[in-house]
């Protein structure tokens, strides 16, 4: 017992002595690196921190990584200060609560420790960025997980590795990026580059075997159809039916062989007569559309006009017999043996025959001309021929139709021209552009206008605000808020003197100054001076008519002839120009005929009073319109809601809101019964409307020929 007691009494002693050395310790290497730290004494601090650190390794990383974080000092170094705050915040979680409490006593807490990695963090990420470079980046991330500039970083690593990747112009290196960053924003469009170089580095050469060896190594890649359309143009040089018939064997797969087929029999069969398509189905027994062919050997030649049944459109001839069926969304007439069809929102081209000659694959088409018609697909427009091939390719965001050979094509905001080969003859670097008339054409940038030869080569110099194309020689242009007229060697036949230059007609030209107009002739001379009231109403007529004008002052109008002389006086609110040998006058808000000799022939007693034709002249009494004669007497009786004028003694006219067709004798050839009723241009047809369907009638035969149901 007494050897026990003499143990328990040394305990307390023992334990006293340890927590004495533990504070002497704590006060001792560590304390003295810390007050050395604090005056700047970072070769004792760190000698001394490095002594410790085994036994206290919180405090003496924490102190060495504050050193080595620290730009005063010739030990900073941002790696070994990242390495040593780890170290300090792996030894400060091993600590018990009662370490912690003694490390706190320096400051040296979780969240001192935390403020000190994230001051280191951000240092590392200022110098990868300094260096920018994707290398540098990336090791930062390495070495810096968690950091919060994680994402920052790996955006930028990541862009600065696509430039880089993108920068070399080979799928290579952008198939390297793809791998090692699968997760950059920059992916999609590193694929979208990538098989873009893809496709032309494998086709570099332009060669068929270059385009065929493509097509069956990477038959996803987006340019497979791009590539298969190449092929199919290299297999066809001379679009002869030989060549198609040898590419269509050859590569049965490329999805150009049904074009193929139809350019074949377009080509056997372009008269399509009997003799041609029995021909060709001799000659071609393995054409797939047999049931075409044969429907063919019996059509023959005659008019289709679009007709509606059920809201589907298809194709009846002058008798009414249906030609094609009544199946598409839509249909336009027929130009130069081809007609426009839809189905599904998208367009395509039809033969007389039935067949869809060129599919039903674009998103719009214009009518053919010359051979040619322009179509649009995913947003671009281009050029096909009647064989469905293009001639200028999908990359114009706007073409216009052809003038004088040229065609204004739209391309990155930028105008251009391209002949009808598809060649841009004139490069798209203006910002904008109008057809050519009379060998040139204008051009434009930034506002600043001028004219562009069938070369390109400018001709007159971008200097106007505003030109107009040229018409006999000239062309309005403005510059400094003023209008002129420049010949076309850009010489100013008029100066830019005016607000505003009209069109010329007889010889002159209206001029305006100041709300007051006058003329000018050819030379730019005034011949008439700016005497008049310029209004909307002189704006309408802007000119000469049969040797007179119209004129205004304090609102009233009157006629000038070419000398300036007055032959109408300025005694009617407004007046018509002769027609006829009657000029209708306006006088206390109502209508009246004159002659030429100013003498009152009709009286005025009309609300609108028309121009004389054929002996007859419109006019409105009591908000209703009817027809008079030279004498004022009321051969139609005003009572229609609306008329026009007669043409070829007809007239379509409107009565209780519906319409009717009248003779000139004013007996009806159809009572007005119909919604509407339109002339077919170019024909002796009229498109009847009722109750929202149709029906056709033919003005010779005076007989409606075919109807859609409900009619």
């Amino acid at each position: 017992m007494a050897g026990r007691t003499h143990s328990m009494r040394k305990l307390p002693c023992l334990i006293l002595c340890l927590l004495t050395c533990s504070l002497t310790v704590y006060g001792g290497r560590l304390e003295r690196g810390m007050d050395a730290l604090k005056v700047y004494n970072y070769f004792r601090a760190k000698q001394l921190f490095e002594k410790c650190k085994k036994h206290h390794l919180a405090g003496a990383a924490y102190g060495l990584s504050t050193i080595y974080s620290r730009t005063d000092n010739p030990f900073h170094n941002v790696d070994s200060a990242y390495r040593y705050v780890l170290l300090a915040e792996e030894g400060y979680n091993k600590l018990d609560v009662s370490g912690r409490h003694k490390l706190s006593r320096f400051s040296i807490t979780d969240s001192s420790i935390s403020q000190l990695k994230r001051v280191i963090d951000q240092e590392a990420f200022s110098d990868a960025t300094r260096q920018h470079t994707p290398e540098a980046l990336s090791r930062f991330l390495n070495r810096h997980p968690g950091a919060a500039e994680t994402d920052l970083a790996t955006s930028l690593r990541n862009k600065l590795a696509f430039e880089r990747a993108d920068s070399t112009n080979s799928y290579e290196g952008l198939k390297t990026f793809i791998e090692t960053y699968p997760g950059a924003k920059e992916i999609p469009h590193a694929r979208e580059r990538y098989e873009l170089l893809l496709f032309q580095t494998l086709t570099a050469d332009g060669a068929e075997l270059s385009y065929a060896d493509f097509i069956r190594d990477h038959p996803k890649s987006p340019f497979r159809r791009d590539a298969e359309n190449i092929l199919f143009a290299l297999c066809v040089p001379k679009n002869t039916v030989e060549e198609y018939h040898a590419f269509i064997l050859k590569y049965p797969e490329n999805h150009n062989v049904e074009a193929a087929w139809h350019n074949i029999y377009t080509l056997y069969t372009s008269d399509f007569s009997l003799k041609s398509i029995q021909a060709f189905k001799d000659k071609f027994p393995d054409y797939p559309f047999q049931q075409t062919v044969n429907r063919d050997l019996s059509l023959a030649n005659t008019e289709f006009y679009p007709a509606r049944q059920n809201n589907r459109w298809g194709f009846v001839d002058s008798t009414g017999k249906e030609m094609i069926g009544l199946v598409y969304e839509f249909v336009d007439k027929f130009s130069e043996g081809l007609a426009e069809i839809g189905l599904n929102g998208k367009s395509g081209f039809i033969t007389k025959s039935g067949k869809v000659l060129i599919p039903i694959d674009f998103d719009e088409v214009e009518p053919f001309s010359g051979g040619l018609a322009i179509v649009r697909k995913e947003g671009k427009s281009g050029i096909i021929n009647k064989m469905g091939k293009i001639v200028v390719p999908f990359v114009y965001d706007e073409i216009h139709d052809f003038s004088e050979g040229l065609a204004v094509v739209l391309k990155k905001d930028k105008y251009g021209f391209i002949d009808r080969e598809g060649k841009e003859v004139i490069p798209c670097i203006y910002s904008s552009a109008q057809d050519f008339s009379e060998g040139m054409a204008v051009v434009g940038i930034d506002g600043i206008y001028g004219f562009v030869n069938r070369n390109g080569s400018l001709v007159i110099s971008l200097q106007f605000q505003w030109v107009d194309k040229f018409s006999k020689g000239q062309a309005h242009v403005k510059k400094d808020g003023r209008f002129g007229i420049c010949n076309n060697r850009g010489e100013l036949i008029v100066p830019c003197n005016y607000d505003l230059i009209g069109d010329f007609s007889e010889g002159n030209a209206l001029v305006v100054n100041r709300k007051k107009f006058g003329f000018i002739d050819s030379t730019g001379k005034e011949v008439i001076e700016l005497d008049y009231d310029y209004t909307a109403d002189i704006a309408a007529y802007n000119g000469f008519h049969d040797g007179l004008a119209k004129i205004e002052q304090a609102k009233k109008k009157g006629f000038i002839d070419k000398r300036g002389k007055i032959v109408i006086p300025k005694d009617y609110e407004d007046i018509h120009y002769f027609n006829e040998g009657y000029a209708a006058v306006l006088r206390k808000g109502k209508w009246g005929y004159i002659d030429r000799k100013l003498k009152l022939r009709i009286d005025h007693e009309y609300e609108f009073a028309g121009d004389f034709h054929d002996g007859m002249a419109r006019v409105k009494k009591k908000g209703k319109f009817g027809f008079i004669d030279k004498k004022g007497k009321l051969i139609i009786p005003a009572e229609l809601d609306e008329a026009g004028e007669f043409i070829a003694g007809r007239n379509v006219v409107t009565k209780d809101g519906k319409q009717g067709l009248m003779e000139q004798a004013g007996n009806y050839l159809l009572e007005c019964v119909y919604d509407k009723i339109k002339s077919l241009e170019g024909t002796s047809l009229l498109v009847l409307e009722k109750n929202g369907k149709m029906a056709y009638y033919n003005l010779q035969t005076s007989t409606v020929f075919w109807s859609e149901d409900g009619f």
